[in-house]
C-alpha cells in the first residue's frame, strides 16, 4: 500500500488483552520501503510502530524503531533477493506495547550484523 511515495509491509498487530468490553487498543509494527522502482542498492527498509486506542477508527503518529536500512545489508534469498522474513511482531504486556522487529548494520567484509530487536512503545 503506497503512501507518501512508500510500501507499507509486513505488518505485526497487537490487541491489548485488557481492552476487552472497551474500544480495542491496537499496536502495529511495519516495514516502509521505498517504492518497487528502487534498484536493491540502494532500497532501504525501515521499521516502525502505530497505535490506536479506539479500536482503529484513528491512529497515532509513527514511531520509527530503527535507523534505516540498505537491502543489501539483509541476508538474501536463494533467488538473489534481500529479506528480513516475517520476523515482526507487537504484544502488550498489561498495557505497554512492546514490539520486535528485524534489524542490519553494514556489513563488515563477508559479515553480515543482523539481529531481531525489540522496542518497548511509550505511552
Amino acid at each position: 500500500m503506497p503512501l507518501d511515495g512508500r510500501d507499507h509491509v509486513i505488518p505485526g498487530l497487537a490487541i491489548a488483552p485488557a481492552s476487552s468490553g472497551h474500544p480495542a487498543r491496537l499496536g502495529l509494527a511495519y516495514y516502509t520501503i521505498s517504492s518497487d522502482r528502487c534498484r536493491s542498492s540502494g532500497c532501504r527498509i525501515t521499521p516502525y510502530f502505530i497505535s490506536s486506542s479506539n479500536g482503529g477508527r484513528t491512529w497515532s503518529g509513527s514511531i520509527r524503531l530503527h535507523a534505516p536500512m540498505r537491502f543489501t545489508w539483509l541476508p538474501q534469498s536463494p533467488s538473489g533477493q534481500s529479506f528480513v522474513a516475517d520476523n515482526i511482531s507487537t504484544a502488550f504486556v498489561n498495557t505497554t506495547a512492546w514490539s520486535a522487529v528485524t534489524v542490519a548494520g553494514a556489513p563488515t567484509g563477508n559479515r553480515l550484523h543482523v539481529t531481531v530487536a525489540v522496542a518497548r512503545i511509550p505511552r
